[in-house]
């Protein structure tokens, strides 16, 4: 008899599938994906694609009466969808036992999709609202940009929304002529990985099926490549309200399909991706640029080698000119051998962190399969492993020297509008062990260890007690100031070459201040972990702290600060909160006060600094298969046992403020938020179900604004619990004009879910069920589990709450969650409205 296989493929009716076995959780994961991208709209209507995805979700099934995400979310599972230029993807996560369920309602919907016209001219305005919200992501517009002139004359060169002339044309015939035409069973693979026998996938794959009718043939379209010498050198600039310059300069590239393809993505890696990169050198050398990174975009017909970040405007032309200078030394230094040794273990533990869920492997293997190449990845890594530095040289530097990029630069002042600037002129898994969690106590310190030994690798959090709670308004910020700072050298070391250190090891670090602690997390294959905590431990213990880093970083975050502005829905949120916490230290900004941060000093760190190195307040978590004293527990012993700082015992909340803020945005943006409750308090979990029930595409705050009202595109909750206490908060983006009615029909959503009628109940057990199943999703990756028990410790769900979660939120009642949250969510909130005075066009230009 012969070995079971982890993972079959097989062909239903002209449709490829497969099935793989994922024993590390008990969840399913449904990967459909169609060759039906934005490349096969008609120029006249463009969007098409995107719009049938949408009308996918608004499609209403026969018998249940209910759309997909209602019938997902019911079985405590989530779903979702995208649309690319080649790819149109429906994936659902959930609960392994209703995996027959969830297939055949998901093929169904998806193949026999029923479009009326009322609910398309809502979701039209909808969509049209959702391309508003992509004028307001200046940096991510600035990418479009360039990426459209990069491939101008192709479909890759428009946009996968449409214009919203083109959206506004439509019409019900163009949704079913592209659906006839492009979800056939030879443009679709479905995919499938769970805790069965792949021959059992495989049984519920053909029986669901066998129930749904697929059409055949269909239109065959061969699209032209994107050819690499596409708009080279083309320079564009867009006018916009933005706080900070943005800028994205883009090289033709050949397509994923390419034996050059990992050359290209080895040398983008070396310039601007892995820790210690070309560009984070010299961002931290020059302090001219916030944020810059490097990225290799593969499309399967063509490809673009992407440089992006953001300055300050007043420094936009130097970075520019300075980048330039950078780029050109870039392209003509070798690369050496330790440099690409780097990039071959980032990419193989980058695949696998996708292995770690059952997510990433459906995903991949559905990927593989539509582009018909099943052992895709395997391949890629082979010539990725068999290069060497001169081939790099070859395939990817010369062939960049000889094209001058395409350029886009979105901001408020025009940059390098001649050609003085040389910028211009050149240029496989066993079975999951029960968890068990232990304590240490090390030296005062406290060390949860959780052992794991599905997966090669290891996740470690260091949280202490800080934030913006053991901060003031004199010193709002320096948190922060230092989280940053402890990745920007140690014992005189300089930053790049610890972080080069860090990329050597394959290791996945980061730093946070947030409103209740200051953390530091380390994700690394489990034989470099000691390293790469040694290494940690230098950064946060004997950081240098340098004048010119402590500056650079100081700068960024007043720009952070400024640049707010830029992103609507975190302003949104940050009115919000400090609208509530007016007189507590929770209302502080996170990113600080510009008024402390351009005038702080060495001293201000280190007193923070030695303020939170408190053993007594440190609490380590590591998840994996390691010696956790031998490997993490001397960081303990190193941290002084001192004071700390402390934090204020109450929290003073101000409640019934309505607050309106003017500026350059497409839609308008309110929040209502309440006092919410501490981690400590035992209806936090009461809480999270409301909060996921509105926050979900099937819950009652989604179906008013949107579904029914049709004013609004982007809806959220979220319930956030803190040391002291927390809040609530629901949020929407919605049409210029309709405020008066959103708010009304948010508090009208409220109102009626408090009420605890059958509806209600009902929306409440669906949010159940969908939270249960996030923690499942969330809980494949070691650093949710070992962030878990950094945090809840010592409140009632414990550092092994982890363990069970999902059962405990199914066990609670409907009418025990109301009576928990009734009394906080029947107060009057404070409600924030962020008003356009000056509205954006379609161009962008105000």
């Amino acid at each position: 008899m012969g070995a079971k296989k982890d993972s079959i493929v097989f062909v239903v009716d002209g449709l490829r599938a497969g099935a793989s076995r994922f024993e590390r959780s008990e969840i399913a994961s449904i990967q459909i994906w169609l060759r039906a991208g934005a490349v096969f709209d008609q120029s006249y209507t463009l969007g098409t694609a995107h719009f049938l995805e949408h009308m996918v979700f608004q499609h209403v099934d026969e018998e249940t009466k209910s759309k997909i995400a209602q019938t997902i979310e019911s079985m405590g599972g989530m779903t979702n969808g995208w649309t690319s230029h080649d790819f149109m993807v429906f994936h659902a996560t959930v609960p392994k036992d209703f995996l027959q369920d969830a297939l055949y309602a998901m093929l169904k919907t998806i193949f026999e999709v029923k479009i009326s016209e009322d609910v398309l001219e809502r979701e039209r305005g909808v969509i049209l609202q959702e391309i508003a919200r992509e004028q307001e992501n200046f940096a991510g517009l600035c990418v479009k940009i360039a990426l459209e002139a990069r491939f101008k004359g192709h479909p890759y060169g428009r946009r996968v929304l449409g214009t919203r002339e083109t959206v506004g044309k439509i019409c019900k015939s163009d949704l079913l002529a592209f659906h006839k035409a492009r979800f056939t069973a030879e443009n679709a693979v479905v995919y499938v990985t769970a805790n069965y026998d792949p021959t059992e996938i495989e049984k519920k794959i053909r029986k669901a099926l066998a129930h749904v009718r697929i059409q055949r043939g269909g239109d065959m379209e061969r699209l032209p490549t994107a050819c690499g010498a596409l708009r080279a050198g083309e320079r564009l600039f867009l006018r916009a309200p933005s706080k900070e310059t943005y800028f994205a300069l883009v090289y033709p590239c050949p397509g994923l399909l390419s034996h050059s393809t990992p050359a290209v993505d080895a040398f983008s890696a070396i310039l601007g991706e892995t820790s210690g990169s070309i560009l984070e050198r010299w961002r931290l050398d020059k302090g001219l640029v916030n944020g810059i990174y490097s990225h290799s975009h593969s499309a399967l017909l063509g490809g673009a080698l992407i440089v992006t970040g953001s300055t300050p405007p007043d420094k936009a032309f130097l970075a520019l000119d300075s980048l330039s200078s950078c780029l050109q030394e870039a392209l003509t230094m070798p690369v050496s051998e330790a440099e690409l040794a780097v990039v071959r273990e980032d990419s193989y533990t980058s695949l696998l962190r996708v292995e770690e869920t059952a997510q990433g492997i459906a995903s991949r293997r559905a990927h593989e399969l539509l582009i018909g190449r099943p052992n895709f990845v395997a391949s890629y890594l082979r010539r990725l492993s068999a290069l060497k530095p001169d081939d790099i040289k070859i395939l990817a530097q010369s062939r960049m020297q000889r094209k001058r990029p395409v350029l886009a630069v979105v901001g408020s002042e025009e940059v390098g509008k001649g050609d003085e600037s040389p910028f211009f002129r050149q240029h496989i898994f066993v079975t999951r062990e029960e968890p068990r969690v232990k304590r240490f106590d090390v030296d005062g310190a406290v060390m949860f260890y959780c052992q794991d030994k599905s997966h090669p690798t290891v996740a470690v959090v260091l949280d202490f007690k800080g934030g913006l709670e053991r901060e003031t308004v004199e010193n709002n910020g320096v948190h922060a100031l230092l989280a940053r700072l402890w990745l920007c050298g140690a014992r005189g070391q300089s930053a790049h070459l610890l972080r080069k250190q860090f990329a050597s090891i394959a290791a996945s670090i980061d730093t946070q201040a947030g409103m209740s602690h200051v953390s530091a997390s380390l994700d690394a294959p489990a034989g470099n972990l000691l390293l790469g905590m040694s290494l940690l431990a230098q950064c946060i213990l004997e950081p240098n702290l340098a004048e010119h880093d402590l500056r650079r970083e100081a700068d960024y975050l007043c720009d952070v600060v400024k640049s707010r502005q830029d992103n609507p829905v975190s302003l949104l949120v940050r009115e919000a909160v400090a609208s509530l916490f007016q007189n507590d230290p929770y209302g502080l900004d996170p990113a600080g006060s510009p008024k402390f941060l351009k005038n702080a000093t060495q001293e201000d760190v280190r007193k923070a600094l030695e303020a939170l190195l408190d053993r007594k307040t440190l609490t380590i978590a590591v998840v994996g298969d390691v010696d956790p004293l031998e490997t993490v527990g001397f960081f303990a012993s190193m941290v002084p046992s001192g004071t700390g700082a402390t934090a204020k015992d109450m929290t003073n909340t101000t409640s019934g403020v309505k607050l309106n803020v003017g500026g350059a945005f497409s839609q308008s943006h309110i929040a209502l938020i309440w006092r919410g409750v501490s981690k400590y308090d035992t209806r936090r979990l009461s809480l999270n179900v409301v909060a996921t029930t509105l926050d979900m595409m099937s819950g009652p705050l989604f179906r008013s604004l949107r579904d029914e009202a049709g004013i609004a595109y982007s809806v959220g909750a979220s319930n956030v619990c803190l040391d002291r206490g927390g809040y609530f908060l629901i949020r929407a983006s919605v049409r210029s004009g309709q405020e008066e009615k959103a708010l009304w029909l948010m508090r009208r959503t409220i109102e009626e879910l408090l009420e605890g009628k059958q509806d209600g109940v009902i929306n409440l057990a669906i949010g159940k069920r969908s939270l249960a199943g996030a923690y499942a999703v969330a809980f494949q990756k070691k650093i949710a589990i070992a962030s878990w028990m950094a945090q809840n410790h010592g409140t009632f769900l414990g550092a092994d709450g982890f363990i069970g979660i999902g059962e405990r939120i199914l066990g609670l009642e409907e009418r025990r969650i109301l009576e928990d949250v009734v009394q906080i969510l029947s107060s009057e909130p404070n409600i924030v409205v962020l008003e356009p005075h000056e509205v954006l066009n379609a161009q962008g230009s105000v």
